[in-house]
């Protein structure tokens, strides 16, 4: 195994630290009325389009009546549309409206200015080795989740 055990549980605890501090760089209401998770969910529907909530729910791993709740919140905000889908009259599809793929748009600049702004002091061959080992390591920690058939990509994952 290369590394150290150590090595990869300092790995682990800057990986959490950096998803807490992002978060309080977003706040956790990062626009109105839309949370982080509705975020993500609203994220998800605008890169892979129609999607029914119970697929949504495998995918992310995550209990189908609580996706259920957060995606009636945001179509009640106007992010996200609900149509019958073709195949199974009973069953719906979920979309991000042009109103959410805005939304998401606007913070999604938010974040990058605030993170930009942070790394200043950072040369350019220094972030692309970052992105280049943070891809590779989402990879193979992905590549060892068997309980998704496809993996999110980094980008469809960044909300």
């Amino acid at each position: 195994m290369p590394g150290t055990p150590d090595a990869v549980e300092v790995i682990l605890r800057e990986l959490h630290a950096i998803d807490r501090t992002s978060r309080a760089m977003l706040g956790e209401t990062p626009l109105p009325g839309l949370t982080l998770t509705g975020a993500s969910l609203l994220g998800l529907l605008a890169r892979r389009g129609d999607r029914r909530c119970g697929d949504i729910a495998e995918e992310l791993g995550i209990d189908a009546s609580a996706v259920s709740r957060k995606l009636t919140e945001l179509e009640r905000l106007g992010y996200v549309r609900r149509r019958p889908d073709p195949a199974d009259g009973r069953a719906a599809l979920l979309a991000a409206t042009d109103t959410g793929h805005a939304v998401l748009q606007a913070l999604r600049d938010h974040y990058l200015t605030a993170v930009t702004a942070s790394l200043t002091d950072w040369d350019t061959a220094d972030l692309d080795r970052l992105a280049t080992a943070l891809r590779r390591l989402h990879t193979d920690l992905a590549a060892g989740r068997s309980d998704r058939a496809t993996p999110l990509t980094g980008q469809e994952a960044y909300a």
